[in-house]
């Protein structure tokens, strides 16, 4: 099992260096419960209104699901990251809570935590979109680094569990598949591929959990990380639909008027 914790991180030369180390492996899955980051999600109040508008007089409300013209254009750079891992996360986030009360496979433990993380699936994701981005590119963007291992990873989570049906993504286990699938995308796609220290600080894990996270995500998807430009650009596709009607379904309750 895992042990988890969110270390503090600093920078060192392109990389974060973690001041300490605190996520354990044991036999199956992580111990103790990942500490809530408390990111900055830009000026999350797209993000704010979306969630509050969505969960207060827009629920099953047609008559507010009028489109007031917004576009995914309209929305900037930032915010748009934003909805692109709340796209992300509330898709798995809600297998995840589906599978809650099921009982976690053998296969399931691999990945499993022995109690269930505090921090979000939304916020573990972001700290590693974000993380990515500082490293690799000069500000965030869209395009850049921390989405397009998002979009990879999303893909091979589907992947995996296309590839072992006794594999479920549950509370306890969807932080270990998330992290697993952005270490495999990273190695995959860029050039220069960070150290096990990084990748570990990067997760909140020791170097060692990191190896054997890693190895067995490898192993349950049959080293199969290829992925074709119809692939990709179908899966940025199905996101970018997916954030489009967030906007026009949202766009009817509250004007989007400032991010």
């Amino acid at each position: 099992m895992f042990s988890s914790c969110t270390k503090p991180l600093t920078k060192k030369g392109s990389f974060f260096i973690s001041r300490s180390s605190c996520l354990t492996f044991t036999s199956y899955s992580t111990r103790g419960s990942l500490t809530n980051f408390a990111h900055n999600d830009f000026n999350g109040s797209v993000i704010a209104r979306l969630s509050s508008c969505q969960s207060e007089k827009c629920e099953n409300d047609e008559s507010n699901v009028k489109s007031k013209g917004y576009e995914i254009k309209d929305i900037d750079e930032e915010n748009l990251i934003m909805l692109y891992i709340k796209y992300i996360a509330d898709k798995f986030e809600k297998v995840s809570q589906e599978n809650a009360n099921s009982e976690p496979s053998q296969i399931t433990k691999l990945f499993s935590c022995q109690t269930t993380p505090e921090i979000s699936s939304q916020d573990f994701i972001t700290r590693l979109v974000m993380i990515l981005n500082e490293t690799y590119d000069d500000s965030p963007s869209i395009t850049g680094t921390g989405i397009r291992c998002l979009v990879i990873a999303s893909i091979y989570i589907d992947r995996v569990l296309e590839f072992n049906h006794d594999l479920l993504l549950h509370p306890e286990s969807i932080h270990w598949l998330l992290l697993a699938s952005f270490i495999s995308a990273i190695k995959f796609t860029e050039e220069a591929t960070p150290d096990v220290q990084f990748l570990a600080s990067m997760g909140g894990v020791d170097n060692h959990q990191v190896l054997v996270g890693e190895r067995r995500f490898c192993k349950c998807i049959g080293f199969r990380f290829w992925i074709n430009d119809y692939q990709y650009e179908s899966r940025l596709k199905e996101i970018q639909l997916g954030i489009q009607n967030i906007i026009e379904f949202n766009s009817g309750c509250e004007e989007l008027t400032t991010y």
